[in-house]
């Protein structure tokens, strides 16, 4: 595919928020597809593809243009079938709002205001349902509507969505909802049911269906990556961060553009570049479009307005060039074949007849060293123990880790003298199920190279967790019937708190108490048939809920749960009801402010034409306080507007925890009612639900 070839370069002449372009056919009657793109000033333009293929001027006009008034974060291509004519509507998101265009009939189908600040928009069929809905992503919800506007799903999330996106990810034959929050969390939902939650190591930035079961995600810190179903087929990291994805059909490529206005085409299994380029600007969005009769063109879309079409090579230039590739190809392969084989023959052939001072003297190990590797947890955090047999030493240790570091994927850590043994103190704590990679750079006393070892070595989500004496139990605790013997249950302990003997469940009740680096606790106690659950915060008993549910195969499962910062609910209600409240009051300064500003600003024209200067003095003098009051009012409302996000975020947290000590269809009976508990402003109802269950 590096036969690609520039067709066209023109430009809109005005900025494009970056991810905001969609190509459909909005009118019926043209022959050729529009392009939509919003920019800058709440404006969305309108352009026919005919119109770009021909074009006569340096610039490129619209059609229509739409005037939305606040700043567009998003639009998509929503369709849309009627008795005589199939065709696609525009949906458009601001920060608040969201309406369904009909760019065509030149009206809306509907113009909600949402609550919940819109940070993404997506449009699929969930589960096995064959009408399209609309989903947005909020600070800590997802809502669902279908095309007239009502309102059809709600669910929680564990932060702020980023994206969105609708692809098989289970194998179940239709989409499940795929959400990324700024957690770094990828959250997979079987219509409202949570079936699986992947944690990355930066927020999540783009979710982007390439595929009926693979999906391509871009992360905050210039990652990007493929899953296909529940397993990551690569991933890559760049300096700069990703814009914009979308797959390549003739190739079954991904394409991705970037903050730094490189684009790419990468290989979908193995993420290999096929093919990159750059344009001046950052790069909005990559389309790949039928434009000109050869099908499968690019259009690559920059932040500053431009537009650049790229065109497939023609059949013969391929099968050329594939022909000539693919015997270069082979021929450096084999020339590589060669050289490893005679390297490798020659070291085998060495180390038989070498002595062990010969191998000191030359810095050659065995064969079959390898690392011994553990982990282990204090009152301090987690810990890896590293040794190397035989006459070697450790001088370098690399670890390589999703998440333990922070926004770092690595630490390293330099030993110059050399040691056979040594513990290294990794983190303080974990936040979920993370895969540890080591390197160790190993050689003899005064070798100038080492040679590398690798391990790795899977850390459980409570490994920071030390057992602790029982004492005081936490005042949180979750309740549920269990059912597997002691002994299982001890092995599900020891595999997730990084108990290192075999000693049974203590005698004082059976239970056990474990405590992190933190002062946070977490305690088992075994009573018959039930398990208790005892933690300082909801979300450490939900978690243990989730990893005991996975691991003894339990698929439902209800419970009840007394937590205290469940009962804080009310008190969030009534904060809620108050700064709804003082906003209705703040708006209604603010137009009293406006209003005042407008006749001022009359008075002020008519001193003026009577050069009445005095009186113009004054009120001028009356606009600048009224102004400061209107400046004070603002930011009075923004603040009080950041507050409420907060608590929306809090109560969602505690709905989304709350039902995440259920199992199977429970969860999903929770949060259908605490939904309209809700809407219908009744804390007590979410209370009692989070606490006793949907029943």
């Amino acid at each position: 595919m590096s036969g690609l070839v520039s067709h066209l370069s023109t430009s809109i002449g005005q900025d494009v928020v970056p991810g905001c372009v969609a190509i459909a056919k909005f009118n019926p009657e043209e022959p050729k597809d529009q392009i939509a793109v919003a920019c800058r000033g709440g404006k969305v333009c309108v352009y026919n593809l005919s119109e770009l293929a021909a074009r006569t001027t340096t610039y490129y006009k619209p059609v229509t243009v739409i005037d939305v008034k606040d700043e567009v974060i998003s639009i998509a291509a929503a369709p849309w079938k009627t008795a005589t004519q199939k065709y696609q509507l525009l949906l458009i998101a601001s920060s608040s709002t969201i309406q369904l265009y009909d760019i065509y009939e030149n009206h809306s189908l509907f113009h909600r205001i949402l609550p919940d600040e819109i940070r993404t928009i997506s449009i699929g069929c969930v589960a096995e349902k064959t009408e399209s809905w609309i989903l947005t992503g909020g600070e800590s919800s997802i809502t669902g509507f279908d095309k007239t506007g009502s309102e059809v799903y709600w669910n929680v999330s564990s932060d702020a969505v980023n994206a969105i996106c609708f692809v098989d990810l289970i194998g179940k034959n239709y989409d499940q909802i795929v959400v990324g929050t700024t957690d770094q969390e990828i959250t997979i939902y079987d219509h409202e049911e949570l079936i699986d939650t992947r944690t990355e190591v930066s927020q999540i930035a783009l979710l982007t269906r390439v595929g009926a079961d693979q999906m391509a995600y871009a992360l905050q810190n210039g990652t990007i990556g493929v899953y296909q179903r529940l397993n990551r087929l690569w991933r890559v990291k760049s300096k700069s961060t990703a814009t914009c994805q979308c797959f390549y059909k003739p190739n079954k490529s991904l394409l991705t553009g970037w903050e730094s206005g490189r684009w790419e085409m990468r290989k979908m299994e193995s993420g290999e570049i096929i093919y990159k380029s750059q344009i001046e600007c950052s790069v909005a969005k990559v389309v790949a479009h039928s434009f000109s009769t050869a099908g499968d063109d690019l259009l690559v879309f920059g932040k500053n307005g431009s537009i650049e079409v790229f065109l497939p090579p023609t059949e013969i230039d391929k099968k050329k060039r594939k022909a000539v590739d693919e015997n270069e190809a082979l021929r450096k392969i084999e020339h590589r074949r060669q050289i490893l084989k005679k390297e490798l023959d020659h070291v085998e052939m060495a180390q038989k007849t070498m002595t062990v001072s010969e191998r000191i003297e030359q810095n050659v190990i065995p064969r079959n060293v390898k690392l011994s590797v553990s982990i282990s947890n204090s009152n301090d955090g987690l810990f890896v123990s590293v040794s190397v047999d035989s006459d070697l030493k450790i001088f370098l240790l690399v670890f390589l880790s999703e998440g333990l570091f922070g926004n770092e994927e690595a630490k390293t850590e330099v030993f110059p003298a050399g040691k056979q043994e040594l513990r290294v103190h990794i983190a303080e704590a974990v936040s979920t199920v993370t895969a540890l990679g080591i390197k160790a750079g190993v050689g003899y006393s005064g070798s100038k190279t080492l040679h590398v070892l690798e391990e790795m070595i899977e850390i459980p989500i409570f490994a920071h967790f030390v057992l602790n004496d029982v004492g005081q139990m936490p005042l949180g605790k979750v309740e549920f019937p269990f059912s597997e013997r002691p002994q299982r249950f001890f092995l599900w302990l020891k595999e997730n708190f990084l108990l290192a003997d075999k000693r049974q469940l203590s005698s004082n009740n059976n239970a056990m108490c474990f405590k992190s680096p933190s002062g946070e606790k977490v305690c088992f106690h075994l009573a018959g048939d039930k398990l208790l659950i005892y933690a300082d915060t909801v979300k450490w008993a939900s978690d243990a809920v989730q990893s005991l549910a996975s691991y003894f195969g339990i698929n439902d499962m209800s419970s009840i749960c007394d937590f205290p910062e469940i009962k804080e609910i009310e008190g969030l209600f009534q904060e809620i009801a108050d700064i709804q409240a003082s906003l209705v009051r703040i708006d209604s300064d603010i137009a009293e402010i406006t209003q005042g500003l407008m006749s001022s600003l009359v008075r002020l024209e008519d001193s003026r034409l009577l050069e009445d200067w005095k009186s113009m003095e004054q009120v001028q003098s009356m606009i600048m306080n009224a102004d400061s009051d209107l400046m004070l009012k603002q930011r009075v409302r923004h603040a009080n507007r950041d507050n409420l996000t907060k608590i929306l975020k809090k109560l969602n947290h505690y709905i989304d925890s709350g039902s995440k000590l259920r199992i199977g269809k429970e969860p999903v009976k929770i949060l259908n009612v605490c939904r309209q508990a809700v809407k219908t402003k009744k804390p007590k109802v979410i209370v009692r639900t989070l606490l006793h269950g949907a029943n």
